[in-house]
Order: C-alpha cells, then structure tokens, then sequence
C-alpha cells in the first residue's frame, strides 16, 4: 500500500503531496536550510528503504545508495530514520538488517552518507538489542534498549 509525505502549511491551511506512485515515503526530516526533505524510500516494499533526498522547489528525487556495500551475508535490510548533519552535508541513518542467524528482530546499526551519495559510512555497531536510534546535531546517540 503506498504511503506518501505531503507539506502543511500553516498560514494557508492547505495540503500538498510531494510524492507520488505506488511507493513507501517515511521518516521525512528537512535539511537544516529547509531546501531539501531526506526520507526513507521504496518502490517495492516497507523492507528494502533507501535514503532519498527530495528538492523542496522542484520536487524532484535522489536515491542516495544504489549499491549497499554489505557483506553479502545480509538477507534484506532498510535504510529508516535518516538525520541531518548540523551543515547539511550528510545524512545518518539507521541500518535495519537480517542475516540467516539473526532474522527477527534483525539488527540496527547506524550509518551515514553524503548528501552527494557513495557508500554508507558505518558509525556504530548495534549492541545487542539495541533497536532504531537517533542521530541529535551534536552528534550524540540516544536509543530505547531493552533489558
């Protein structure tokens, strides 16, 4: 079922979609100069997201990642919960991903990308079960554990 991200606006009162197609949009953040929305896309399904960028004027899309860079181990996994560095210059995200001895809940660590795309950074390694977390501008890590 698709899901897409639309912009409010406050002074008009008024709704404008900025996605479109049978595709999954979460998580979208915008940038700090509010000129680009970083989000989690898929034309397939909730379990392959990748981090995209979508230009707030034009409305046009980046795909960020077009190859993962993971050993090849990893079964499926998903690109959620992307966070803006405070210059604008990259993206940090969480890593959902399942191998064949850890399916479910599967692992979550956290990654970064330029904005001009590449390879995903790894910058933490999950714990043991340390689930999605949140990348603050300072750079700091909070995540839920559970005991």
């Amino acid at each position: 079922m698709p899901e897409h991200i639309a912009i409010y606006d406050v002074n008009t009162k008024t709704t404008n979609r900025i996605t479109t197609g049978y595709s999954v949009n979460r998580y979208p953040v915008w940038s700090p100069d509010n000129s680009q929305i970083a989000f989690s896309y898929s034309e397939k399904s909730d379990e392959s997201l990748r981090i995209a960028l979508l230009n707030s004027d034009t409305h046009s899309r980046k795909i960020l990642q077009t190859e993962s860079g993971l050993d090849q181990k990893i079964l499926s996994y998903s690109q959620i919960r992307p966070s803006w560095s405070a210059d604008g210059k990259h993206i940090y995200f969480t890593l959902w991903f399942s191998t064949d001895s850890n399916i479910n809940p599967g692992l979550y660590n956290i990654y970064r990308i330029g904005t001009n795309g590449g390879i995903p950074e790894p910058i933490l390694d999950s714990p043991d079960r340390m689930y999605a977390g949140h990348i603050a501008r300072q750079l700091k890590i909070s995540f839920p554990v559970r005991f």
